[in-house]
């Protein structure tokens, strides 16, 4: 990863299956970012991703809004597709 960086984020089915709805570590869209990104240490909210190494912000991303429409259904316990989008490197 370098400064710049555009990442495609696949959100499968079986992350939908396996994520946590309203963590920020365990919801499928974390899940997708960290097998996007490599790293393992990832928390989102519904603007932005962020990587972390040795307990430090390594990298935050900016996620698009159809995300956070995305993840409010989900966490509303609502039916979801997956989904493949973009984020950037804030």
């Amino acid at each position: 990863m370098t400064i710049g960086d555009i990442v495609t984020v696949k959100i499968t089915q079986e992350m939908i299956d396996e994520g946590e709805p309203a963590d920020i570590c365990l919801c499928p869209t974390a899940l997708a970012v960290q097998e996007a990104t490599g790293y393992e240490d990832v928390s989102v909210d519904d603007t932005s991703a962020d990587t972390y190494k040795d307990g430090k912000i390594l990298i935050c991303w900016k996620l698009p809004p159809e995300v956070a429409v995305w993840m409010a259904e989900f966490d509303a316990g609502n039916h979801v597709e997956p989904l493949e989008f973009q984020m950037w490197e804030r």
